[in-house]
């Protein structure tokens, strides 16, 4: 289509403005944009097409991440519950080790604590019967110096205390 400018220019007081006249130039105008108007798109099928293009172009590049993303929490989450399932084993054998050598602990501590019962017996026994007991039959007025063995008839006597006998006193003891 040739671009007919002088059928559409206007000259002051030449140009008539009859109906004729507006009706020629404006049929051809609008024979132009009707032609237009065929050609013309819709607007918001142009931006969902244009959207739905670019949500392809960022699902395309975006999705292998996201695939791949979700693999690797599946293998990591798989990989956490084999080690929790190991190390919950570990922790409880090792329990069953500790409970194990604390009742051999308790065990060994009843056989001390056995032993020590009977020790402690024998060595009471030993006393009583080793030891021999004094037992002041008869005394006259001496001095005797205190924490001093003095010889009682084949036999020593520990003086433990201040006791007062008279100088030409004999002690006579009595052994258990």
């Amino acid at each position: 289509m040739t671009l007919d400018l002088e059928k559409y220019t206007w000259t002051d007081g030449q140009t008539a403005l009859s109906a004729a006249e507006l009706n020629a130039r404006f049929y051809a105008i609008v024979r132009r944009l009707h032609a237009l108007e065929q050609l013309s798109i819709d607007w918001s099928a142009a931006v969902s097409s244009v959207q739905n293009y670019g949500l392809a172009r960022i699902n395309d590049a975006v999705q292998p991440l996201i695939d791949g993303l979700k693999v690797d929490l599946v293998n990591l989450i798989t990989q956490g519950k084999t080690d929790l399932a190991s190390q919950s084993a570990a922790v409880a054998a090792k329990l069953a080790e500790v409970d194990a050598k604390m009742a051999a602990i308790t065990a060994k501590l009843a056989v001390v604590d056995a032993w020590l019962a009977i020790a402690e017996t024998t060595v009471a026994n030993a006393v009583a019967t080793t030891r021999p007991r004094w037992k002041l039959l008869a005394t006259d007025a001496v001095s005797v110096e205190p924490y001093q063995q003095y010889v009682v008839r084949g036999g020593l006597l520990d003086i433990a205390g201040l006791m007062s006998l008279s100088a030409d006193a004999h002690l006579i003891v009595e052994v258990n």
